[in-house]
């Protein structure tokens, strides 16, 4: 899971999610968790790594990134 600190990098995450064809979708922030935004890219927890190097080649800012069991 990957949370944003504004609306704008979560919109742009959606956005490069369906660019790219990347598995997952946009949630409300789950209990337990802050981020400025509210909102957080929900996918599977082996998508961590390729998230990472994406959002930061795109230039889209994160708060973190999280494991959440359901």
């Amino acid at each position: 899971m990957v949370v944003f600190p504004t609306t704008t990098d979560a919109m742009h995450m959606q956005q490069a999610a369906t660019k790219y064809k990347l598995p997952g979708r946009m949630i409300p922030l789950p209990g337990g968790l802050e981020a400025g935004c509210g909102l957080a890219w929900c996918t599977l927890p082996e998508q961590k790594n390729m998230l990472e190097a994406l959002t930061e080649e795109l230039g889209i800012n994160t708060q973190g990134f999280f494991e959440k069991e359901w």
